[in-house]
């Protein structure tokens, strides 16, 4: 598992996150910060979990 201040191995994009104690959902993470749906404020790198690499946005989103 990744941390979520890992930022220099993470490229821009789609990752799956949990944040505290919250079932996993799918963030962005996009100039140093996590953009999680439904939440129009950023969420700092310490405060989410990385539970994948980045996903792939294609016919279905995959792990690449």
């Amino acid at each position: 598992m990744l941390n979520g201040h890992d930022r220099e191995i993470r490229g821009p994009g789609f990752y799956w996150v949990r944040l505290g104690h919250n079932p996993p959902e799918i963030a962005c993470w996009q100039g140093g910060e996590w953009l999680l749906c439904g939440d129009e404020k950023p969420w700092l790198p310490d405060a989410v979990e990385v539970i994948s690499e980045r996903l792939a946005l294609g016919p279905k989103l995959v792990v690449v």
